[in-house]
């Protein structure tokens, strides 16, 4: 934007002209600005017309919906994320373990039984989950500790 010159050097008529253009261009904005928001009040309005109208359908069908359009056939998505749940949770699969043993099992047995039970994991520290999954279950009261021999047997 160009400057101007220094006000200093300018008269007191030159001023007043200078203010006069920039009252002009403001009251020029703010005409636009009530234009732009009779205009967006007039689009709400609609907005809300076609609300009401939409709403008394809906309630005109009691609420059915409409018949779902043929969708287009799409290829298959790829998976992201988590693996699919297995057949049972950890826990499933811990107590399950204890209870086959019949006898005492120290945690990384039960691990092993766990995974030979056909429990999948990617985890690179599975022994450490399994470990807090089995402080766990002695707070819930299914299964029991032996501090000395520090094996687990099912409650």
């Amino acid at each position: 934007m160009p400057r101007g010159p220094v006000i200093s050097q300018l008269s007191i008529s030159e001023i007043q002209k200078m203010l006069n253009r920039r009252l002009e261009q403001l009251r020029s904005l703010q005409a636009q600005i009530e234009q732009t928001l009779e205009q967006l009040g007039s689009i709400q309005e609609q907005a809300m017309e076609e609300i009401r109208q939409e709403l008394k359908a809906v309630q005109g069908r009691d609420g059915m919906r409409r018949a779902p359009r043929a969708a287009a056939v799409a290829a298959p998505a790829k998976r992201r994320g988590r693996p699919a749940a297995e057949a049972g949770s950890l826990r499933e699969y811990i107590l399950k373990a204890l209870r086959e043993a019949g006898k005492p099992m120290r945690p990384k047995d039960i691990q092993q039984a766990v995974l030979d039970a056909g429990y999948k994991t990617t985890s690179q520290r599975f022994s450490v989950i399994v470990n807090q999954t089995l402080t766990k279950l002695v707070e819930l009261g299914q299964v029991k500790r032996d501090p000395a021999s520090r094996t687990y047997s099912a409650a």
